[in-house]
């Protein structure tokens, strides 16, 4: 099962994916729900996920910038926009 982690800084859309989105039936496990690319960067940090969806355009780090920041941990790890 491969770990994801959301980040995205509208609530309409973090509560549609966390809650009705069937993770499981794809072999994912939602992880994480994040509003912003500082608080997405910190919990990859602490808890690394196989994946990441993100917004582009969030408050205090987009996700352009987390996800260069997380590449320098990871390269491995995938990230959807």
């Amino acid at each position: 099962m491969y770990k994801v982690m959301l980040c995205d800084d509208e609530v309409f859309i973090r509560n549609i994916l966390t809650v009705n989105f069937d993770w499981k039936k794809y072999g994912l496990k939602l992880e994480a729900a994040e509003v912003n690319g500082i608080d997405g960067y910190k919990r990859f940090c602490i808890n690394p996920v196989d994946v990441i969806i993100t917004d582009i355009r969030m408050p205090l780090m987009s996700g352009v910038e987390m996800s260069r920041k997380i590449r320098e941990i990871d390269k491995r790890v995938e990230i959807i926009f």
